[in-house]
């Protein structure tokens, strides 16, 4: 950011250099010439400098120890959301390592900022999100599922035929924390030759169709089709409608995802996204399989 130093106070700090004014009358001709708002915003930049340096044992150089020469060499606080930045977070408080920054710049240049690489260009992850449209947690997502930077940046999985490059998960659309539960319904109930993304769309509409009949048939209106309940819903009809209500919205938030994946491929008969290779289907077969051995297991150990 740029250095906010006006004449009158560079003159100031001569005078004060000179001995022609002590430090409370400088103190004065600064809340005079910038405001009492941004001067002690200043102020309050430089003491927590300097208890950093004191608690975190960093190197505070001689030049910055006293307010009006952090000032002279510094300026004062350029906006209220800016604060004292280290261009390189190894090297200690100099007035060569230290700018002006605001929040969004210096949480793009922590140590544990992620970033990602396109073509040779090494950008942070929020600002990729922002050139490209997207919510930064849904890259962040994406880095924890194993993509590559590439990957996460452009939005579309490059899914090989190599088991150990990814994990097979990442071949199908379902929910993320509910995968194996959506695979056992899509190999229950899909249609002949229905690819998961399909039948992911068409299972959730039928589902909220159910839903909102359940809905319905909870409320008893007027005859007259004012919209609004004959009578008051009992305790246990108000928790049935809550609990109602809150799977539609949920549902709704599926059938919001599986749009959005069928949107990625749209004017095209088969999503690409998601093809299957048969080492991928052969792995779900043996799951399924294991998942419905247990659970038959489970109920015959509860007969007993």
């Amino acid at each position: 950011m740029k250095k906010l130093l006006p004449e009158a106070a560079i003159k100031s700090l001569e005078e004060y250099s000179a001995g022609l004014m002590n430090r409370n009358e400088l103190y004065a001709q600064f809340r005079k010439q910038v405001g009492n708002v941004v001067f002690e915003g200043t102020r309050s930049c430089w003491e927590n400098m300097k208890s950093r340096c004191k608690n975190a044992y960093a190197y505070l150089c001689p030049e910055l120890e006293s307010l009006p020469d952090f000032i002279r060499h510094m300026g004062f606080r350029p906006c209220s959301d800016a604060s004292i930045h280290r261009k390189d977070n190894f090297q200690g408080y100099t007035h060569e390592n230290i700018v002006w920054a605001d929040k969004k710049t210096q949480s793009r240049e922590r140590t544990n900022t992620v970033v990602l690489s396109l073509n040779d260009v090494s950008r942070p992850l929020v600002a990729w999100a922002e050139d490209r449209g997207v919510n930064p947690s849904a890259m962040r997502r994406r880095k924890t599922l194993g993509w590559s930077d590439e990957e996460i940046i452009t939005g579309e999985r490059n899914i090989t035929s190599d088991p150990s490059s990814t994990t097979f998960w990442a071949y199908t659309p379902w929910p993320r924390g509910f995968e194996l539960n959506w695979e056992r319904q899509y190999a229950e109930s899909r249609h002949a030759g229905e690819h998961r993304l399909r039948f992911y769309e068409r299972f959730i509409i039928e589902r909220l169709h159910r839903l909102q009949d359940e809905l319905e048939n909870l409320l008893i209106y007027d005859e007259d089709f004012t919209g609004m309940p004959s009578t008051p819903p009992t305790p246990a009809e108000s928790m049935a409608l809550k609990d109602n209500q809150m799977k539609i919205a949920e549902w709704e938030s599926c059938l919001r995802d599986a749009r959005l994946k069928l949107g990625r491929c749209s004017g095209e008969d088969k999503p690409r996204f998601y093809d299957v290779p048969d080492w991928v289907e052969e792995k779900f077969d043996r799951l399924i399989r294991q998942a419905n051995e247990a659970e038959k297991r489970k109920r015959e150990n509860y007969r007993r």
